[in-house]
């Protein structure tokens, strides 16, 4: 069975942030950058402030807090703008482009980009159904989204994702 639909430069880069976002060392390297420039910032202020011990203290615990918040979410809307741009120059449009998830019962392929993927069942590590998309994590870290818009049904959606768990549950449990 295989679904194909559109995507364009926006759909790349939220399945890559869809990635980053799992990743525990992009996530504490995100958190690590922000406290210790929020920390920076909250030492000077102590240091530097003028006033009582308690009121420099209060200033420095809200400086840290204020910069490492900021950090972080210029941090997650830098990336995407990055990835875009990044995305622009190796592909040289928006798109859009075409994309297949090919479900067989020995693999999962994926065409698009003129590039073709082929992974065994044994080699995905979930499914998940997600409100937007059905996604493949694959083990070796790659990451296969089928947009909703590949279906023109509900109910094509659904049996396209039982039909690949079916596939998923026979490979690495066998037929039990």
């Amino acid at each position: 069975m295989v679904a194909r639909f559109e995507f364009t430069i926006d759909d790349l880069v939220d399945t890559q942030l869809r990635l980053f976002n799992r990743s525990r060392h992009y996530y504490f390297a995100a958190w690590q950058g922000a406290g210790l420039l929020g920390a920076l910032a909250g030492i000077a202020i102590y240091v530097f402030g003028e006033g009582e011990l308690w009121a420099r203290v209060g200033m420095a615990i809200f400086v840290f807090v204020l910069v490492a918040g900021y950090c972080v979410r210029e941090s997650s809307r830098g990336r995407r703008i990055r990835a875009v741009k990044c995305y622009r120059e190796l592909l040289g449009t928006d798109g859009p482009f075409i994309c297949e998830v090919e479900i067989r019962p020995d693999c999962l392929i994926t065409r698009q980009l003129e590039c073709e993927m082929k992974h065994s069942w044994t080699a995905v590590k979930e499914i998940k159904d997600s409100e937007d998309c059905i996604e493949f994590l694959i083990h070796a870290g790659w990451h296969t989204v089928v947009r909703n818009r590949a279906f023109a049904t509900e109910e094509m959606r659904r049996a396209y994702l039982q039909m690949a768990r079916e596939f998923w549950e026979r490979a690495c449990h066998g037929n039990s």
